[in-house]
């Protein structure tokens, strides 16, 4: 764990478990673990930001991560969310949400469902970060449920996306 990081650790059984630490477990310096590797796994990052007197901040993130050797189902390669008080972005896969959702390779008509929860009437913003995802002949869009609009996603140069939440029926919905 680097310097302010932080991790959760999920068991695959049921009950509580322990993990422990020693002063020899630390070592100087650091790997920058978190970062991505040029020449890596196709990726999708989706940042949730809002910007407020002129000030963006990051409110949450996910990432989704292609592999032929991960499954469209939950297991214990995805990382399942874990909401905050505030506002909260995750994937919704096969009634999980998730955090780190690791996907089988793109196939036609795949889709990815982002849920939201927390949110309050302001304006927000996604930065959709493609990672090694073009290919000839796929397109990527983000379908706004709300608004009934839909944006092309630039698979090489990604998609920045403002939308408002209000206090009208449905802007902030789950499945907007």
């Amino acid at each position: 764990i680097e310097s302010g990081s932080a991790f959760f650790a999920q068991t695959a059984f049921a009950g509580n478990g322990s993990i422990g630490f020693t002063e020899d477990s630390k070592v100087s310096g650091s790997r920058e673990v978190l970062r991505q590797v040029p020449g890596s796994n196709p990726l999708i990052k989706v940042i949730l930001e809002t910007d407020e007197a002129s000030t963006v901040s990051i409110i949450d993130g996910v990432l989704i991560e292609y592999h032929e050797t991960f499954s469209n189902l939950v297991d214990g390669k995805d990382g399942i969310n874990m909401a905050g008080n505030n506002e909260n972005l995750a994937i919704k896969t096969n009634g999980k949400l998730l955090s780190v959702d690791r996907h089988a390779p793109v196939t036609r008509n795949d889709t990815i469902y982002l849920n939201m929860s927390g949110m309050r009437a302001r304006n927000y913003r996604f930065t959709i970060d493609p990672v090694n995802m073009e290919q000839p002949g796929l397109q990527a869009w983000l379908i706004d449920n709300f608004t009934h609009s839909s944006e092309l996603i630039d698979l090489n140069s990604g998609l920045s996306y403002n939308f408002t939440v209000s206090n009208a029926l449905g802007a902030a919905s789950a499945d907007r």
